[in-house]
């Protein structure tokens, strides 16, 4: 006697949305879980019956992981690339290195490492090299006030940068913002033999 399939589409359809709803969201978390998912339960609507709506749940579930993974690669390649690029060049004491910065990231890692070598170097006019287009350019009061050695120019900062300013140039973390402690206990520890 041969088993007669279930005729539902219930899992066909939800392979369906998710499969659409994971490829309209495909830069998020959200985009590749709706993409697994629709994978997931276009494979169970096959199982049971086979429907349009499956196939095209599971291409767009399949196109979504693929998307999201190769995005994922790519951001994941850009910030080691910025990273890597902005610790080789801060071991310098050279501006002048700061634009031979490479990779996705590379004007926030220019940025960095202006601030660092603003930082480092004691002087203030290293930052005024810092890119000027929003949002760069909200980071160069900050570099000046760090560069310039005086904890009272950190207080025409904006409301966290305040806390890292004197943290930085007192090597005392009770400054920190707390939203933001572990972010500048990193950078105390980092500039702590410059200051």
């Amino acid at each position: 006697m041969e088993e007669v399939k279930s005729q539902s589409t219930g899992f066909g359809i939800a392979g369906f949305i998710l499969g659409l709803l994971g490829f309209l969201s495909l830069f998020s978390f959200f985009g590749v879980l709706f993409a697994v998912l629709a994978i997931i339960f276009s494979v169970v609507q096959f199982k049971k019956n086979s429907t349009k709506l499956a196939v095209i749940g599971l291409v767009l579930g399949i196109i979504g992981v693929i998307i999201s993974i190769i995005t994922i690669a790519l951001v994941f390649f850009g910030l080691f690339t910025a990273v890597s690029e902005t610790s080789r060049v801060s071991d310098s004491l050279d501006p002048s290195d700061c634009e031979k910065i490479e990779g996705i990231f590379k004007k926030s890692a220019t940025v960095d490492c202006y601030i660092a070598m603003g930082i480092k170097l004691a002087d203030p006019t290293v930052c005024e090299k810092i890119i000027d287009e929003l949002p760069y350019s909200k980071s160069i009061p900050y570099c000046k006030a760090v560069a310039s050695r005086d904890i009272n120019n950190c207080d025409s900062l904006e409301s966290w940068k305040v806390g890292h300013c004197k943290a930085i140039l007192t090597q005392d973390i009770s400054y920190c913002d707390p939203e933001k402690l572990e972010g500048c206990k990193i950078v105390v520890e980092q500039f702590e033999p410059y200051i």
